[in-house]
């Protein structure tokens, strides 16, 4: 198969670029499209052998269930069933944006979406180009990231031919997603917003509209009741309610390894350990250099070159290939850059790649999610 790149204005599209597009998505062909977030591979989410395609382009696990996209929220009401006042209000606070409801599914929505369970995950994009192409098409789509499974999520067409050039006859140019990770998915609990899947809208922002909604009392007694209803959940070992719950997800081919530590200058101290413990483990064939990559803010990267007092860490047998995020260590601008630096690691054949760690706090959470992941802690996951 032929896969065409239809390049658009990332702000304005033409809408005459994306005829073709939204037709071959009404045909029940797969496109790939961004969003805010990482790009989707669409099709049409009430077509069940475009669905069971998605899941065969990408090698998904079929019990991994997709996210539906809409090009607005009022579109839920026709998908789901039984949808609560406080539902609703969540939707109209979070949405458009990086931001995914796990609501009760109507049956029209087949049971492959879901991986037959009677939740459906709904969101609506933001982006500019996403919503253009939406509006053409004119139905819901199923849209996981535009990738094989396993590895990580692209934000830049590039990364999806990458991984589906031959695969799909569209994918749609709109440049660099503004955000470079998936939304934060939620289910609200006892009316209260339990996050299966970190991301840009945070814990504490969710908390403070819970808050205002029903008033601060109230709002803890949700809590603590969504809470207890969430660890039954864990506990009952049932399929995963949303992507990002169960398989492995975001790995480059390399091993990666998170340094650590309070500061840039505990973080890069860390990063020393690690090379120096690298060296001394892993020996390469004699002459053969050892190209290590590192994920690193610039203040912590000049704490790692002045706390150097050899040649060890940079020696001969080291080659470092470097991408620095941001000038400080900021969780936002990492998180925008992983994706595309994991893999251009790959793509620069990288043995080992060392990733700065940041507080989980002030909206670290996601970007540690995503990297634990990639470093192959915790659960297994996919998009």
């Amino acid at each position: 198969m032929l896969t065409r790149i239809v390049k658009v204005d990332a702000q304005e599209p033409d809408l005459r670029l994306l005829a073709e597009p939204a037709e071959a998505l009404r045909r029940g062909e797969l496109v790939a499209f961004p969003t805010e977030t990482v790009y989707g591979l669409g099709g049409a989410a009430l077509n069940a052998a475009t669905v069971a395609r998605i899941f065969a382009v990408k090698d998904r696990p079929a019990d991994n269930p997709l996210i539906i996209h809409l090009s607005e929220p009022s579109l839920a009401i026709d998908l789901t069933t039984g949808i609560s006042e406080f539902e609703v209000a969540l939707m109209a606070r979070f949405m458009p944006g990086p931001f995914t409801l796990v609501l009760p599914r109507h049956e029209r929505v087949p049971d492959i979406v879901s991986a037959g369970q009677d939740t459906v995950a709904i969101r609506c994009p933001e982006n500019p180009v996403a919503q253009a192409l939406m509006r053409l098409t004119g139905i819901p789509l199923a849209a996981p990231s535009a990738n094989r499974s396993g590895r990580p999520s692209p934000t830049v067409a590039r990364d999806v031919a990458e991984d589906l050039d031959g695969k799909i006859p569209y994918i749609v140019d709109g440049g660099a997603c503004q955000i470079g990770i998936e939304s934060t998915v939620v289910i609200a609990r006892d009316d209260y917003p339990i996050i299966l899947r970190p991301g840009l809208v945070t814990r504490e922002m969710l908390a403070d509209f819970t808050a205002e909604y029903f008033g601060v009392e109230r709002a803890e007694q949700n809590r603590e009741c969504a809470e207890a209803s969430q660890r039954e959940q864990s506990r009952s070992q049932a399929p995963p309610l949303s992507p990002g719950q169960k398989y492995r997800h975001y790995a480059p081919r390399a091993r990666l390894e998170i340094f650590t530590g309070d500061d840039s200058g505990a973080r890069a101290k860390d990063l020393r350990a690690r090379l120096e413990r690298y060296l001394s483990v892993e020996s390469p064939q004699e002459g053969v250099e050892r190209l290590v990559g590192l994920f690193i803010s610039s203040a912590t990267l000049e704490a790692f070159k002045g706390g150097l007092s050899g040649p060890t860490a940079l020696s001969a047998e080291l080659r470092p290939e470097v991408i620095v995020y941001a000038a400080e260590p900021d969780p936002s601008a990492a998180a925008h850059e992983l994706f595309a630096a994991l893999r251009s690691f790959d793509r620069v054949g990288a043995a080992v790649i060392f990733a700065e760690g940041l507080s989980a706090g002030s909206g670290g959470e996601a970007y540690m999610n995503r990297l634990r992941r990639a470093a192959g802690g915790g659960a297994e996951e996919d998009e």
